[in-house]
């Protein structure tokens, strides 16, 4: 009976383990989404203003670079 017991504490505490980490690795993998969210949207809209440049699109002077 006491051996019962002893395996079934075991067997919870390493549910109770597992769940943790994987809690942990779903927090990880959330703020990993959303950095690498954040960088995909910069680099879309940097691609997009260094394309305007190139064309020849933007406003950009080239009188504020030299000064």
């Amino acid at each position: 009976m006491v051996e019962a017991m002893l395996a079934l504490a075991l067997a919870l505490s390493a549910c109770t383990l597992v769940m943790g980490v994987t809690q942990q690795m779903n927090t990880r993998l959330t703020f990993e989404r959303q950095r690498t969210k954040k960088a995909r949207l910069l680099y879309e809209k940097t691609s997009r203003q260094l394309g305007e440049v190139m064309n020849g699109k933007s406003e950009v002077k080239a009188s504020v670079h030299n000064s």
